[in-house]
Order: C-alpha cells, then sequence, then structure tokens
C-alpha cells in the first residue's frame, strides 16, 4: 500500500510562495492548484499543499498564529517553564 503525505501550510503571498517553492527545484501539480492553493509536489507521494490564509481558515476552528509573534511566543513560554511546560494551546500556523 502507497502512503502520500500532504503538509498543508498557509500563506498571505500565494504567487510568492509558488515561485519560492519552484526556486527550490520543486514543481507545480497544476490538477489540484488554483487561485486559493497550490500543490508543490517534493517528490512522488510527498506533497506540500500552500493554501492562501483565507483558505486555510476554513479547515480549521483554531486561530491562524502569526509567525512572526507565535514563535517567539513559544520560545519565551518554554524557556520560563523549564521542565514545568503545561498543556500549550493549538494553533494553525501561518507560513
Amino acid at each position: 500500500m502507497v502512503t502520500s503525505i500532504f503538509v498543508n501550510l498557509s500563506t498571505s503571498d500565494l504567487d510568492r510562495s509558488k515561485t519560492f517553492f519552484e526556486a527550490l527545484g520543486w514543481h507545480i501539480n497544476p490538477v489540484f492548484t488554483d487561485e486559493n492553493a497550490a500543490c508543490i509536489v517534493i517528490e512522488e507521494n510527498l506533497y506540500l499543499m500552500v493554501l492562501s490564509r483565507d483558505f486555510f481558515a476554513t479547515f480549521t476552528d483554531k486561530p491562524i498564529a502569526d509567525p512572526r509573534t507565535s514563535v517567539m511566543t513559544q520560545t519565551a513560554r518554554t524557556e520560563t517553564a523549564g521542565p514545568n511546560v503545561g498543556p500549550a494551546a493549538t494553533f494553525a500556523v501561518q507560513v
């Protein structure tokens, strides 16, 4: 049985994201690409789905974290809590 992996990421600029991933040598599958999302083929059975922020939000009821602040906040929480880290809030992350 073949397993396919799809990793979903949101972006504030879909065209810029497509250009970036193509520059890495990956290609876009036009069958699963439109104005809301792009399917980036990393290798056979491994895909990166890059979705516009608004479209990404339709897949979750959780808030979409701002990567400029959420990473710093999570790092600070971890450093402060040390070994006593409790349950953290779950966020969908925008790239």
